[in-house]
C-alpha cells in the first residue's frame, strides 16, 4: 500500500496496531544516492559496516521507507500474514527544508524502476529528528515567552509592567516545563512517529508474547542469508539478528525454528 501526505493519519493507527503484533518486521529504504560497491568491505564487522555506510549516506536523502509486518498465524504449518507498506517522505515546507546530495545513477535506476517522482515532491510525508525537533520546539516557546513580555512591558505604565508580567509567569513557566512527550504531540512529526514505535517495539516489546521482534533491513537479511555454512534454512523463523547497542556495537546470530 502506498502510503503519502493525503492518507497517512488516516491509516497511522492501522500501521502502529500492525507493528504492535507483528512477530517479524522488515525495513527497505530509497535514497538518492548510495555507498559504492567498489567501497564495501564484507570483512567489516556490523560496527565498521554501519560507519562506512552512515559517513557516506548521511549526505544523501531517504525518500521511501517500506516497511513489511509479519505475524505468524499457524505455527505448526508455518504460516504468516503479511502487511506492507511504502512511505514517501520528503520535508513539508520551506522551514523544514535543508540541503542534500543526489547521485545520477540512483535517480536513474528509481525512475528506470517507475518511482513516482510527482507523488514524493507534492505528496511526501514530513519527518523529524526527535532530539532536534525537542530543542528547536523549546527554544520557540522561550522565544515566544520573551516576545509576550516584551509586549506586556511596552503597553503599559510600571505598575501595570510589574503586575501582568508576575500574573503572566506561571503560564510561561507551565509552557516551557511541557514534557517531551507533551511537546511531541503538539505539533506534526509525520512519518517519525512510525519509526518511534519500531523503536519502542524492539526494547520494550513483551517478551512472554514473543522471544524477540526483529527489525532489520532486507539487505542486511541477504547477507546473512550468503552463509549457508551457518545457516541452513532459509524460512523467516530459522533466525533472529539483534542489535543491542547502537551503533550496532555488538552482533549476535541467533538460530531457531519452529519446523
Amino acid at each position: 500500500m502506498d502510503v503519502n501526505r493525503d492518507n497517512f493519519y488516516g491509516v497511522l493507527p492501522e500501521i502502529l496496531n500492525d507493528i504492535n503484533n507483528a512477530d517479524y518486521v522488515a525495513i527497505d529504504g530509497e535514497f538518492t544516492g548510495i555507498l559504492p560497491f567498489n567501497k564495501m568491505n564484507y570483512f567489516d564487522t556490523p560496527a565498521e559496516r554501519y560507519k562506512r555506510h552512515y559517513e557516506c549516506d548521511r549526505h544523501y536523502l531517504m525518500i521511501q521507507v517500506g516497511l513489511a509486518m509479519v505475524r505468524c498465524i499457524n505455527p505448526t504449518e508455518n504460516r504468516y500474514a503479511l502487511k506492507a507498506y511504502n512511505f514517501y517522505l520528503y520535508p513539508e515546507n520551506e522551514i523544514d527544508a535543508f540541503d542534500f546530495q543526489s547521485k545520477s545513477s540512483s535517480l536513474q535506476f528509481l525512475a528506470a524502476n517507475h518511482f513516482d517522482f510527482t507523488q514524493l515532491f507534492l505528496k511526501g510525508i514530513p519527518f523529524v529528528c526527535k532530539t532536534t525537533y525537542l530543542e528547536k520546539l523549546k527554544n520557540s516557546q522561550l522565544s515566544l515567552s520573551h516576545r509576550n513580555n516584551q509586549q506586556i512591558l511596552n503597553s503599559n505604565d510600571k505598575n501595570e509592567k510589574k503586575s501582568e508580567a508576575i500574573a503572566n509567569s506561571p503560564k510561561q513557566s507551565e509552557s516551557n516545563n511541557l514534557s517531551d512527550a507533551d511537546l511531541l504531540k503538539n505539533s506534526m512529526i509525520g512519518f517519525s512517529e512510525v519509526m518511534w514505535k519500531l523503536q519502542e517495539s524492539i526494547y520494550y516489546e513483551d517478551r512472554n508474547k514473543h522471544e524477540l521482534k526483529m527489525i532489520s533491513s532486507n539487505k542486511t537479511l541477504l547477507e546473512v542469508l550468503q552463509l549457508p555454512g551457518y545457516i541452513v534454512q532459509l524460512g523467516m523463523p530459522s533466525f533472529i539478528i539483534m542489535v543491542p547497542d547502537s551503533p550496532f556495537a555488538k552482533h549476535y546470530l541467533k538460530m531457531y525454528s519452529t519446523l
